[in-house]
């Protein structure tokens, strides 16, 4: 029969039977992510639409990021694969501009991103469609102009038409990728670069590394990171050849 001592660890007593002493480990308590400073509430269940929430890390902080498009939800993807992104706010207070008629509007930004210079940047995301009309394009200049400088230093409208279809798969692998903390594996394929004279497959890199998937993992962080660039630009894959970075990023 099993004393309490006995089943306090499981590791205990099957290394107790070699002669091993070991350790139990007690893994760090669960926090939970930050809630959404959104100021705007949607509708849920809303067929009509892709809405939803995701759980990102921003400066070692786990915090809950509201979306009510799916083209949000990529370009939080794309604002998340950027290094110099430090803060990202979905939907903040409203802005108060007068419209062309002379009455008074209210415009919720979808994002307020701070970057690490300090600076900071409200973003409208709009269908390309309706961000080339001449209607929305005169609005939301009136918009920025009503921006208060202590808001942001500039107004920037994004739509699918300033990225590509590789850009925003190659950033949601990331955000995948970014998850795991194969520190091992990190280290490995920064061994093969730091030998490479010229350009390598990423397949070639992981074969060296002997470490499968997690190498290949470790590789594509290795290129947002700017340690390694792809020789074209596209969906990053195996077959993408690399070559180590020597100056400037990605985007």
């Amino acid at each position: 029969m099993f004393t309490e001592q006995d089943t306090l660890c499981a590791a205990q007593a099957d290394d107790a039977m070699s002669g091993i002493t070991a350790n139990c480990v007690t893994p760090p308590p669960f926090t939970s992510p930050l809630k959404s400073r959104a100021t705007r509430k949607f509708s849920w269940k809303n067929r009509d639409r892709c809405s939803g929430s995701i759980v990102v890390s921003l400066n070692g902080v786990m915090i809950t990021l509201h979306f009510e498009s799916k083209l949000e939800l990529m370009v939080i993807m794309l604002l998340l694969s950027r290094d110099d992104v430090i803060e990202i706010w979905d939907q903040p207070p409203h802005v108060t501009y007068r419209k062309a008629d002379g009455s008074i509007g209210k415009h919720t930004y979808d994002f307020r991103v701070v970057l690490d210079d300090g600076s900071v940047v409200a973003l409208a995301v709009k269908p390309a469609e309706k961000a080339a009309r001449a209607t929305f394009q005169a609005d939301i200049a009136r918009v920025a102009q009503a921006t208060p400088k202590s808001f942001a230093n500039d107004v920037v409208v994004m739509s699918e038409a300033d990225f590509t279809h590789a850009q925003v798969v190659n950033a949601a692998r990331y955000f995948e990728f970014n998850k795991d903390t194969a520190t091992e594996a990190d280290l490995a394929v920064r061994s093969v670069v730091a030998d490479l004279s010229g350009a390598a497959s990423i397949d070639g890199i992981v074969r060296r590394t002997k470490l499968a998937g997690r190498a290949y993992r470790a590789v594509v962080r290795a290129i947002f990171a700017n340690t390694l660039t792809p020789a074209a630009d596209g969906i990053i894959s195996p077959k993408t050849f690399v070559s180590p970075s020597h100056a400037g990023g990605r985007f």
